[in-house]
């Protein structure tokens, strides 16, 4: 028995722009890369007691967090296989939203605090901007992170 084995050519890289002049294209690249979920480890929101579902935009996870139309109903997003999850909670006024503690998912939650240092925020839309960049990368520029203590 005779195996074959078919070797494809390899491309050098062409030297002619291929982009706007003073646009970096290796590091637009590393940057959506970041931003891209990886398949083995997709973003799933799961509403209280509820099996999650994929989410595929922070869009999608805002009709999500429109539904927890309760006072005091909440939901988790979390990427499978990955430390990294964060819930959000409605509250008569808004919303609130922790993140996984350091230095890891077992650790107590922190308080997202907004560019003014609120604890709350109005809107569906922001809520599930912040999820979805918290799992992603990180908190959107401008915010930070209150530490939470036992009984909070």
């Amino acid at each position: 028995m005779t195996t074959s084995i078919t070797v494809a050519p390899v491309r050098t890289p062409v030297e002619t722009p291929l982009a706007e002049p003073g646009l970096d294209v290796s590091k637009e690249l590393d940057t959506w890369l970041e931003t891209m979920v990886k398949p083995e480890s997709p973003v799933r929101w799961r509403h209280r007691g509820r099996a999650p579902i994929p989410m595929s935009s922070a869009t999608a996870l805002e009709s999500r967090v429109r539904l927890l139309s309760n006072q005091n109903d909440w939901g988790v997003v979390e990427r499978r296989r990955a430390g990294e999850w964060a819930q959000t909670m409605h509250l008569p006024d808004g919303y609130i939203i922790e993140v996984n503690g350091v230095p890891g998912p077992h650790c107590f939650a922190r308080r997202v605090q907004g560019v003014d240092g609120s604890e709350k925020f109005a809107s569906a839309a922001v809520v599930a901007d912040v999820l979805w960049s918290w799992l992603r990368i990180s908190l959107p520029a401008g915010y930070s992170l209150r530490e939470l203590s036992e009984g909070e």
